[in-house]
Order: C-alpha cells, then sequence, then structure tokens
C-alpha cells in the first residue's frame, strides 16, 4: 500500500483486530439496545425500573468490576461459559469473541440512552428539539441556563410551540 507506510504490518494487525471488535460489538450489540430502548421508551410494565436499573449498571459499576462479573459468568466454570464450552464448543475468555461482549456490555448504556431518547421523542409524533436555540427567541441556549430551570420550563422552551406558529394560529382564527 503506497502512502500507508507509517505503520508497520504487526502495527496494521492491531488496527484491525481493534476494527474488528468494535464492528462484533456493535453488531450484537445494538439489537439488544434497541429492544430494550424500545421497551422502556414506550411500554410499562412491572420490573421496568428494575429492568433501568439493571442495563445502566456497567454504567455505574467500575470497569474491574464488570469484567470480573463477567468473567465470572462467561469463564469456563461460569453458568453461561461452562454451558456454551460443553454444548457448542465455545471458549470465550481471552479471545476476540470475549472482547467483542466486554465492549458490548460496557457500550450498551450509551446505545441504550441516546436510542432511547429518540424512541421517546420520535415515536410521539413530536419534533426533535434543538438543544441549541430557544423556541422563544432563537437565542443561544446554554446548559448552565437550561440546568438552572424546572425540568418543565426547560422542556417547554426547548420544545414548545414557536411563538409566530401561535400568533399566526390565532390570526387566522
Amino acid at each position: 500500500m503506497p502512502g500507508w507506510n507509517f505503520l508497520s504490518p504487526d502495527e496494521w494487525g492491531v488496527v484491525f483486530l481493534t476494527l474488528d471488535v468494535a464492528t462484533r460489538s456493535v453488531v450484537f450489540g445494538l439489537p439488544v439496545a434497541v429492544l430494550v430502548a424500545w421497551l422502556l421508551a414506550r411500554t410499562r410494565f412491572p420490573g421496568r425500573g428494575l429492568l433501568d436499573a439493571f442495563a445502566h449498571l456497567p454504567m455505574v459499576l467500575p470497569p474491574v468490576v464488570v469484567g470480573w462479573l463477567l468473567l465470572l459468568i462467561f469463564g469456563l466454570r461460569g453458568p453461561v461459559g461452562a454451558w456454551l464450552h460443553a454444548w457448542f464448543g465455545i471458549r470465550l475468555v481471552f479471545t476476540t469473541a470475549g472482547a467483542a461482549l466486554a465492549c458490548a456490555v460496557t457500550s450498551f448504556p450509551l446505545m441504550l440512552r441516546a436510542i432511547r431518547m429518540v424512541l421517546g421523542w420520535r415515536l410521539r409524533g413530536r419534533a426533535w428539539p434543538n438543544p441549541f436555540f430557544a423556541r422563544e427567541t432563537r437565542a443561544p441556549i446554554y446548559p448552565i441556563t437550561v440546568l438552572s430551570q424546572s425540568d418543565r420550563e426547560a422542556l417547554r422552551r426547548l420544545c414548545g410551540p414557536h411563538p409566530t406558529a401561535r400568533a399566526e394560529g390565532q390570526a387566522a382564527q
């Protein structure tokens, strides 16, 4: 590859391994994140809060604890790891598939939050809020301004009907 000589073949192997692990992580984690986000955004059921807390657990636990729990569950002596190895001959510990699983678990809460926010707005038929401008003045909104207001006031300013649209609607009547 002319022009790509700034990395050695071993370094290119590391780059491709990283891309492989990241791709597998997204391919296997994203459908689960979409399903859980849809459940949390659009349905009400007993245990919903528990599912929400469990789904966000990898974000609040230290990474070492998450890795240790994954080793306990998916290791050769763990409940899932022993079953996978006995029935299918699949070993996840210290493999690229295990690294992809760990990446999927640690990135799951981030995917879940983003997808849940989009589903919450889009499926209710509302327009996506513009986070940078207030509806009334079209002046920039800074995070500290929004955080200092009540939740209802911040949502009204970000997502409410534009004042000129209200005036035009009243003039038409």
